[in-house]
Formats: C-alpha cells, structure tokens, sequence
C-alpha cells in the first residue's frame, strides 16, 4: 500500500509539473516478492499506464526508453558516461 501510495504522489507532480514519468525496471517489491508465479513487478501494475485517459494527463515511459533516448549508451550497448 504505501508503494502504491507513493507512487500515486509521484504521478500527481509528474502531472502538475508536466514532466515525463521514467519507470524504474521491474523488481522484487515488499510482500510481493513472495509470489511465485511473478516475484518481479513494475509500478506499472499498480494502474492501467497504457490507457489513453491516463496517457493524456502523464506522459510515461521505461528506462530502457530513457536511456536509448539520452543517448546513454552506444551501439554496442555498453553504457556512456556516469549513472
């Protein structure tokens, strides 16, 4: 709950500020980790991000997105510069 919580705060200033919500990877969350059948998860699953309603009012994407965007890696795939 308090993921979920959070993570609606972050969506609301990403909206009032309008700036692009980059979403970590997926990974073991608190008490959800203990799922077997999907031990990773995303913030994504808390709401419906790829809707067009939601897609109107935060603009959203991955990091895998946000990095290939930056440019903050190379043909290769090795990464450039400092994370």
């Amino acid at each position: 709950n308090n993921i979920r919580m959070s993570f609606e705060i972050i969506l609301i200033i990403a909206a009032a500020l309008d700036r692009i919500l980059v979403l970590p990877p997926e990974q073991p969350m608190y008490l959800l980790r203990n799922d077997a059948a999907k031990r990773h998860r995303g913030l994504d699953a808390f709401f419906d991000i790829e809707s067009p309603s939601f897609q109107r009012r935060v603009k959203v994407i991955t990091m895998e997105q946000f990095v290939l965007k930056e440019g903050l890696i190379d043909i290769e795939g090795k990464p450039q510069g400092q994370f």
